[in-house]
């Protein structure tokens, strides 16, 4: 059986807990999957070991549509940033650590464009340094400008929230015309 270790970094937002919801519906009905870890904080979480076994929090389809209705980062976020593996590689092999001690074969990211750069970071330094873990970035940004993306979760809701205040703003605006 396989491990899997999911966190959440940069903006909260309903569609993060959604994308969250989505990976561990899936990863609840794949046979292979024996346990799901959440990280608290990110990559920050994975740094100092602060994991939770989600298989325990989440354990019904009810659950996860509340999660899906849920604002902010169930899992909290952080802001961290992983240095050049050249420079520092004590946090990548920290990470690695953690993966081998909780038998995690892959490391799911949801995020923005600092998250997509540090699992990234960790593909690449997985590679070079032969380990067999594989690692996921599921991009959400309410910007949409991940590179090699179409659109991201986040950045429709976002749209229509624009539009929706714009339209409110031009009918007021239209409702205070003296004459």
């Amino acid at each position: 059986m396989k491990n899997l270790l999911v966190a959440q970094s940069g903006g909260p937002t309903s569609a993060i807990n959604a994308t969250l919801a989505g990976v561990v519906e899936n990863a609840l009905s794949s046979p292979s999957v024996d346990r799901i870890y959440g990280s608290i904080n990110g990559i920050q979480g994975v740094l100092t070991e602060n994991l939770i076994d989600l298989k325990t929090k989440l354990t019904n389809v009810s659950e996860l549509d509340l999660l899906c209705q849920t604002p902010a980062s169930a899992l909290g976020s952080c802001r961290v940033k992983l240095k050049d593996p050249a420079v520092c590689a004590d946090e990548y092999e920290t990470i690695i650590s953690v993966l081998r001690k909780y038998n995690i074969d892959c490391f799911i990211y949801i995020g923005g464009n600092d998250s997509m750069d540090t699992i990234k970071k960790l593909s690449d330094y997985a590679i070079l340094t032969g380990q067999t873990q594989k690692f996921l970035g599921v991009p959400k940004t309410i910007d949409n400008d991940l590179a090699l993306t179409d659109h991201t979760p986040g950045f429709g809701s976002a749209a229509k929230y624009i539009g929706a205040s714009t339209k409110e703003v031009i009918r007021d605006a239209q409702g205070l015309t003296y004459k």
